[in-house]
């Protein structure tokens, strides 16, 4: 992860107070990141929660609050695979997934679960329709991928009566059209703020939803 020169600067003024370092070196023995899972996240370069599974790279807030909802009569589909297709993996009957970048179809594939179904496909209009290539109204769509606002045209074609659509990193400009095309469809929204494995960062993720 690239960090600016004057935040650089910044942080290591921040280390030359001794308080303030022992602070930050306490965090790798007890506390909040430890808790969470953050420093082991850090420390092995991977997704992970405090026992070691697989989770979204997304903020803590919004992974503790998708922990509690899914279940395993559930069905998601998701634009863009990661560590985030073997959290939904554990948790629901059947993950949908399309990915077009060749590494996480390898690494992804090398995992032995058997409800992952992946759909490789390249960055035009095949991708975003790959939701069709079933009959299925999901009960959950994650969008975390490329071409996201075609993403959420499609999704709202295959999202079930009671289902959730969530938008990641919903703080990006660019992505202020697809959020409005959900909430002039009468969706709700949850905003989730808060920092993410391997990252110190505030950043947002969105759920959106008409009957919760």
């Amino acid at each position: 992860m690239n960090i600016p020169k004057n935040k650089f600067l910044k942080l290591v003024n921040y280390f030359r107070h001794p308080q303030l370092s022992r602070l930050f070196l306490s965090f790798m023995h007890n506390g909040y990141l430890l808790q969470i899972g953050w420093i082991e996240s850090w420390r092995r370069n991977e997704c992970l929660d405090e026992n070691g599974e697989p989770i979204p790279w997304a903020p803590y807030p919004f992974i503790n609050f998708m922990k509690e909802y899914l279940n395993h009569k559930m069905t998601v589909f998701e634009y863009g695979s990661g560590y985030s297709t073997l959290f939904f993996a554990k948790r629901v009957h059947h993950v949908y997934s399309v990915e077009h970048n060749s590494y996480w179809i390898e690494k992804i594939n090398s995992y032995p679960e058997e409800n992952i179904t992946l759909y490789e496909k390249e960055l035009n209009e095949d991708y975003e329709k790959s939701i069709h290539n079933t009959k299925i109204n999901f009960d959950v769509i994650f969008i975390d991928g490329r071409r996201r606002i075609n993403c959420v045209r499609e999704a709202l074609k295959r999202i079930s009566d009671d289902g959730m659509i969530i938008f990641d990193d919903s703080d990006r400009d660019k992505y202020k059209e697809g959020i409005n095309l959900l909430l002039n469809q009468d969706y709700k929204k949850i905003d989730f703020w808060g920092i993410t494995p391997l990252a110190f960062i505030n950043r947002k993720t969105t759920i959106f939803f008409k009957n919760l």
